[in-house]
């Protein structure tokens, strides 16, 4: 039993400090593509690990999330936004953790609004799932596009998942999450770019 105990918890290290890593290395090079955190969520990558004794099922590490905005579409509004978001809870559609990356669309917003009314990650966790937070789903050059169930500010969201274990190496990273979102492209086709399989929407099938 305490060989088993200890193979679990080398894993889960492992699982942490690949997820770190990657992590780093999407931030890097989102600052060098002049893409931007929102100043509200510092340097917060998860909203729902617990210190709480009285709030035990927020100790696992179920998702991180960070989104960017352009550095030179703002300061005051701005209407795009890209998200990538790595979903560990076992609710997702997918048998493996998963990395939704998608460029969204809504209405012009400051930082704080995007921070406060587009950054549902509840909702974009619902992307990997079945269910009617998205609805309007349809494919164009490969991209899925959803379109949100409850409204504003959000307009639409293209993008798409690939499995966390095939993003192993830094040019995996670059490949196919930095260079997929940060594209001043909307039509760049993802079957010319990407370099590993990607993953379609729950919702389309």
């Amino acid at each position: 039993m305490k060989d088993v105990y200890k193979q679990i918890i080398g894993f889960m290290d492992d699982l942490y400090n690949s997820i770190g890593l990657l992590a780093v290395a999407v931030e890097k090079h989102m600052k060098e593509k002049n893409f931007i955190p929102l100043k509200n969520a510092k340097d917060r990558i998860n909203w729902k690990i617990s210190h709480n004794i009285n709030k035990p099922n927020g100790w696992r590490l179920s998702y991180l999330s960070r989104l960017y905005t352009h550095k030179e579409h703002g300061p005051d509004k701005y209407e795009n936004s890209i998200l990538y978001q790595i979903i560990l809870e076992t609710m997702s559609y997918f048998p493996f953790p998963c990395i939704l990356c998608v460029k969204t669309k809504h209405k012009p917003s400051t930082s704080s609004e995007i921070y406060n009314d587009v950054w549902r990650i509840r909702s974009f966790n619902a992307l990997s799932q079945k269910n009617g937070d998205w609805h309007s789903f349809k494919k164009e050059t490969e991209w899925c596009i959803a379109e949100p169930s409850f409204g504003p500010p959000i307009k639409w969201v293209k993008g798409y998942f690939l499995n966390l274990f095939d993003i192993n190496e830094p040019q995996k990273v670059y490949d196919n999450i930095i260079l997929p979102l940060t594209s001043d492209t909307d039509s760049i086709d993802l079957s010319k770019v990407l370099t590993v399989k990607k993953y379609d929407f729950p919702g389309l099938e």
